[in-house]
Parts: C-alpha cells; sequence; structure tokens
C-alpha cells in the first residue's frame, strides 16, 4: 500500500497492538477515515474517549505498510489475517520454549510485582529448583 493507494480510499484500518484490549477487534482494529486538510492527508479516528489522526506522508506510510511490525491496512480482514499470522508465531514460540527459560521469565515476572524480602525471593528459588530442578 503506497500513499496513492490511501488517497482513493475512503478508509484504511490502524493495527493497534497497545489497544486497552487486545481481545477487542474495534479496539485492536480501528477504522479511520481518510481526510485531507490544509493540504496534508490525514487518517483520523474516535476511539471511545481518544481521538487518533495520523498524518500520513510518503515516509510515515512506507515505515508503517511493509515488513512484520505493519500498521495500516486496506481491509479489516488483512489486519486480522496480519495479527493472527503475529500471534500464531509468539503462541509457538512459547510451545517450543525450553523449562529451564520458562520458568526463568516467570520468576522474573513474579519477582517484578512487589519488593519481597531477599528470604522469599530465596525461598521461591529453592521452591523452583526442588520442583523443577531449573536454577533461576
Amino acid at each position: 500500500m503506497d500513499i496513492e493507494l490511501i488517497r482513493e480510499l475512503e478508509v484504511i484500518y490502524f493495527l493497534d497492538r497497545n489497544a486497552w484490549n487486545v481481545n477487542d477487534p474495534e479496539a485492536l482494529i480501528i477504522e479511520m477515515e481518510i481526510i485531507e486538510e490544509n493540504g496534508k492527508l490525514l487518517a483520523y479516528a474516535e476511539q471511545g474517549h481518544e481521538t487518533l489522526q495520523l498524518e500520513l506522508t510518503e515516509a510515515f506510510v512506507s515505515d508503517v505498510t511493509k515488513g512484520e511490525r505493519k500498521y495500516l491496512f486496506e481491509s479489516r480482514t488483512a489486519a486480522q489475517a496480519h495479527y493472527d499470522q503475529e500471534i500464531g508465531q509468539k503462541v509457538q514460540a512459547i510451545h517450543n520454549m525450553p523449562k529451564d527459560v520458562l520458568l526463568q521469565q516467570l520468576f522474573d515476572k513474579w519477582q517484578g510485582e512487589e519488593l519481597h524480602d531477599v528470604k522469599i525471593v530465596n525461598a521461591m528459588k529453592e521452591k523452583i529448583k526442588n520442583e523443577f530442578g531449573v536454577n533461576v
């Protein structure tokens, strides 16, 4: 998709990977109206209490419509298919993750949630070692 194609469209679709709820299709994929204002091409949408506005320049469009981290799509279906492929790869990576890496990530997440006394941290490390044979 390039800037000239976007000029011809009435709407484009923005894949918002940072949506407040990525499990809500309306929050994940936002339909944006294409408008020209003061000589600028803009994509505009109201999303809940937020107003989204993107200035669509050739450089911006080139950056966000190519590669693995695409953001703009011609259709909701294309955006959803791209997202589903990304998620499928991440799910597969989790299934393929070695036990020691998985436990280290879980431990790091648990440890980061709040400050723990060193005795509690050491007890958790010991429990993981005893239960799973993995040093974290």
